[in-house]
């Protein structure tokens, strides 16, 4: 079996979200809980995110890409080891 190091996985803990037209930075909880609707967008490749988690209890929020790609560093398991734009980039 294959170890990983526990360093080389990056959680995406922040997003961007788009609001009134501008992308602002927040956290997966902020994002999850005031920003339901709202567009979200990895800040390193600019791909579609979605938030998903818990409204009730400890309010636990988490963050992943719609559609991964190669290119993204917050994306351990796929990363190819050089950061590009994803192909389907939310400008």
């Amino acid at each position: 079996m294959r170890r990983q190091c526990a360093m080389a996985y990056r959680v995406p803990i922040t997003c961007e979200v788009q609001i009134d037209s501008e992308w602002r930075n927040m956290s997966a909880i902020e994002a999850h809980i005031a920003h339901r609707n709202a567009s979200k967008r990895c800040p390193d490749c600019y791909g579609a995110m979605i938030s998903l988690g818990s409204y009730m209890g400890a309010r636990k929020a988490t963050l992943q890409h719609r559609r991964g790609h190669d290119g993204c560093p917050r994306l351990p398991l796929r990363y190819s080891g050089t950061p590009t734009r994803h192909p389907e980039a939310l400008a």
